[in-house]
């Protein structure tokens, strides 16, 4: 199995609330996966829940994404100093090797890129990522392609993770973002998002037809990390989480 990743927010929400996220590392490393995204949102006690997820973290040996809902810029332009720092603090807590966040408010010329290249110097064993959100200043093409066009001009040490389904829910077009952000993507968010009653509704890449997802795969980088980011059945139904991660390894095989 090639570099596979699994959002915990991917089981049950029922599932989550009643045993937490941590409950979910130690199937998870068992059956083989590369790794896990931590979703700060999905602590309950976040301090106690934390001390739990970073006991079941340490028995494994798996690669560690910390996301936070949070935004990399605030709304008047400024370098979200106070989260971020919190945020990489929990991320070393927790022994993770990645950071996830949205790009928020960045604004060109003004939001400095100095500032951020110096805050993530403190921080040399993280490896910060900027991910299209569901928001139109977040989730934005040229706005996306600006920060990290710049940030690369100013070696910042920023990656993008591209969530294919995320496009969608902003309007734009996967095919472009992937036309122009795709040298920056080094993690791939892996859905299907339809309409459903005027609503979009994110399932499995089972569910996809079409198998556009496998189109993504074939258009970006092979080396890129994926993750299953959609509705995933409880971890005890092995078939159903065996099937998903057989279906993109054999699609990768093929690239």
């Amino acid at each position: 199995m090639e570099k596979l990743i699994i959002p915990l927010n991917a089981f049950p929400q029922n599932e989550l609330e009643e045993n937490g996220q941590h409950s979910f590392i130690k199937p998870l490393h068992e059956k083989g996966v590369y790794g896990v995204e931590i979703r700060r949102e999905l602590f309950r006690d976040k301090e106690n829940d934390r001390i739990q997820t970073k006991k079941r973290l340490e028995e494994t040996s798996l690669f560690i994404v910390y996301s936070a809902p949070i935004q990399l810029w605030l709304e008047d332009g400024s370098l979200n100093q106070h989260e971020l720092r919190m945020i990489f603090e929990e991320g070393e807590e927790l022994h993770a090797q990645w950071i996830k966040v949205s790009l928020g408010f960045y604004q060109e010329g003004k939001s400095s890129l100095e500032e951020l290249r110096h805050f993530l110097n403190n921080y040399p064993a993280l490896q910060l990522f900027v991910e299209n959100d569901q928001t139109s200043y977040g989730g934005n093409i040229k706005r996306l392609q600006k920060f990290f066009e710049e940030a690369s001009k100013s070696s910042v040490k920023v990656a993008m993770t591209f969530d294919s389904g995320n496009w969608l829910y902003t309007n734009q077009s996967l095919l472009e973002a992937i036309k122009k952000l795709g040298s920056y993507v080094q993690y791939l968010h892996l859905k299907h998002v339809y309409s459903l009653n005027g609503k979009l509704v994110t399932v499995s890449i089972l569910d996809d037809l079409y198998e556009k997802w496998k189109d993504i795969l074939l258009a970006l980088p092979r080396a890129t990390v994926k993750a299953l980011e959609f509705p995933i059945e409880s971890i005890h139904h092995i078939d159903s989480l065996a099937n998903h991660i057989n279906s993109v390894t054999e699609s990768e095989e093929l690239i």
